[in-house]
Formats: structure tokens, C-alpha cells, sequence
């Protein structure tokens, strides 16, 4: 399937291939290293000492509802982009000097040659 801005996060990874989305969209089992990453990530990057397994409940970036998954709130890559309304990061005039380093660098840069 075809990559589309559409089909990524703010920051250029695609859902589709998310344990995390896979488990909320389609009824796929959450792996425990997908469980166990979360919990080194969250303690990391948000000095959260427990990540349960009904913490992971993403169903994208890009819905509404932040009350779901806890990272929608913390996400400084999905709050930039809401804000200068962009579709992701790929088609910001910062890209190439940001400092988030989105983790879809590939994703965006495709999307952006074709976009800009």
C-alpha cells in the first residue's frame, strides 16, 4: 500500500504498522515489547514510573480525543503541527533544522518532494 500523508502520524510514522493502532483499530494482540518499549519510553521521556497495558489506547494523532492515549497530550510533534495546521512535518519550512527529529524522517521527505 502506498504511503500518504494521510495514512502517517504528525510525525511521519505509519499507523497501520503500530501494534499499539494495529491493537485498538483491528483487535490485534499487544506484544509484549511493544509494552515493554512504552514503559522505557514513558519513564524516559515523562518520568512515568507505570505504563499498563489500557494506557496504550492510540487511534491515531490525528483524532480528536486526547483523553485516550496519554502521548496525544505530550506529543510536542503533533502540538507544533495543530498549530502552524499542518497535515505533518514533512511540509514545514523548519524541517531540515528541527530539532524533534521525527522518527518517520523517510515517510515525510518522500512526502514532501512530492508535495512542495
Amino acid at each position: 500500500m502506498v504511503k500518504t500523508r494521510e495514512n502517517l502520524s504528525y510525525c511521519g510514522v505509519d499507523c497501520r504498522e503500530c501494534n499499539i493502532y494495529r491493537m485498538m483499530m483491528f483487535g490485534e494482540e499487544l506484544k509484549p515489547e511493544t509494552l515493554n518499549r512504552w514503559r522505557e519510553d514513558a519513564k524516559k521521556y515523562w518520568n512515568m514510573d507505570s505504563v499498563k497495558p489500557e494506557d496504550l489506547n492510540c487511534k491515531g494523532c490525528r483524532t480528536e480525543h486526547e483523553d485516550g492515549f496519554f502521548v496525544l497530550k505530550l506529543c510536542p510533534v503533533r502540538k507544533c503541527c495543530r498549530e502552524r495546521e499542518l497535515s505533518n512535518c514533512g511540509l514545514c519550512q523548519d524541517f531540515d533544522t528541527c530539532s524533534w527529529g521525527p522518527s518517520g524522517r523517510e515517510n515525510l521527505e518522500k512526502i514532501a518532494a512530492i508535495e512542495k
